[in-house]
Parts: structure tokens; C-alpha cells; sequence
């Protein structure tokens, strides 16, 4: 039995289930807008991103159906965020150093990032399809290995959040909002590399999407 059929017992016309798809699609982009939003004015920005939404449901709709990004998604990801700036550094590994303003962790020479980027995404298949452990600690390790790299010239914060909402959804998860005012614990958390307190942030700021 498929969808339709369960619809039709259910007593519903064709027009029914249209209009419960859209109503359902027009939900999912509002959820996928309001954790985009949130995620940029925690990088300060003043006013909604939507291509970094529209970033943000590619990559959930990829975790739910199972599938594992590789490099050239991370630069579709990455291009779709900066839609309107057309520079080498879109899409494309970093090509000089960076650092972190107000925070104490060193970055990782500019040299060295595809092949620490090569090795994340080879641990990155492990820890989502083999491994046992608990699937916000999971999330907190891949998130602090990513942001550890610092891949991208700048977006890496929104980039970050994205590939952590992939995969909560594909570890069958509530999406994970992290709003201004976790912010401070968020930044504290990065900072000091603690994925027992990160974990718990992300269990908390769960949503359903």
C-alpha cells in the first residue's frame, strides 16, 4: 500500500492531499528560514539569509534520505550561501591563514586543509554510519573537528550549522536551532572544545522539522 491509498481511506481528495503538501512544504521552508536566521545573527548579521535557507534544506533533505556529503556538495553548500560573490575563495578551500577573533584556538596553516579536509569527510562517513555512540555527541565531535579546520575563507559558522542539521537529520534527529541567546553558551562551548556541554546545547535547542 502507498500514500495514496492510505489517503484515500483516510477519505482524502486529490485536492486534500495537494493542499496538505503544500501546507507541509510552506511549514518546512518557514522552520528551514526561522533556523537559517537564527544562525546568522549569531555571525551578527542584521537581517535574514535566504539563500543560506534554501543551503540549510538541501542539506537536511540530503541527511533524510541517507545520503553522506562529500567534498563537492561542501562547495555547492558553501556557493549557495554566497550566492551574489563571485570570488575564487566560493566553493573552494581557503588559500591563505585565518584566525578567530576573542577566541583561543589556533587554525590550522592553509596548506594543510584538503588533506585534513579529505580525512574529516572519511570520519565523517564512519561517525554517521558506523558508529554506536550517542548521536548528539556524535554531532558535537564533527561539528568542533570542522570548525578545528576552519575550511572555508569566511562562512564557516553558518557552514558549520548547516552540515550539523544534515546530520541530525540523517541520524534521524530534530533539526538543532541555536538561537542568540544560547549564543554565549554556543561560542564558550567552541572555544574550550567541549562536546559534553556542546551535545547537551544541541539536545536542548532541538526542533522538530
Amino acid at each position: 500500500m502507498n500514500w495514496i491509498d492510505i489517503y484515500t481511506l483516510l477519505g482524502m481528495t486529490k485536492q486534500d492531499i495537494y493542499t496538505q503538501k503544500m501546507i507541509y512544504k510552506a511549514k518546512r521552508w518557514g522552520i528551514m528560514c526561522d533556523i537559517a536566521y537564527a544562525s546568522d545573527l549569531i555571525e551578527m548579521e542584521k537581517q535574514a539569509n535566504l539563500s543560506h535557507a534554501k543551503a540549510m534544506k538541501r542539506a537536511v533533505d540530503w541527511g533524510e534520505v541517507g545520503y553522506v556529503l562529500d567534498q563537492d556538495d561542501l562547495f555547492d553548500l558553501h556557493r549557495m550561501i554566497f550566492p551574489d560573490i563571485e570570488a575564487a575563495w566560493v566553493g573552494d578551500w581557503r588559500l591563505g591563514n585565518v584566525y578567530i577573533p576573542s577566541a583561543s584556538v589556533l587554525l590550522p596553516d592553509y596548506t594543510l586543509v584538503p588533506s585534513l579536509m579529505r580525512h574529516y569527510l572519511e570520519d565523517l562517513q564512519w561517525w554517521l554510519c558506523q558508529s554506536e555512540d550517542d548521536p548528539y555527541h556524535i554531532m558535537a565531535r564533527l561539528h568542533l573537528d570542522f570548525l578545528r579546520i576552519h575550511p572555508f575563507k569566511d562562512g564557516n559558522g553558518r557552514m558549520s550549522r548547516v552540515l550539523l542539521n544534515h546530520h541530525a537529520a540523517f541520524l534521524g534527529l530534530p533539526c538543532i536551532r541555536i538561537t542568540p541567546d544560547d549564543r554565549e553558551f554556543y561560542l564558550d562551548y567552541l572555544d574550550y572544545k567541549d562536546e559534553n556541554g556542546l551535545a547537551n546545547l544541541f539536545e536542548y535547542c532541538s526542533v522538530e522539522c
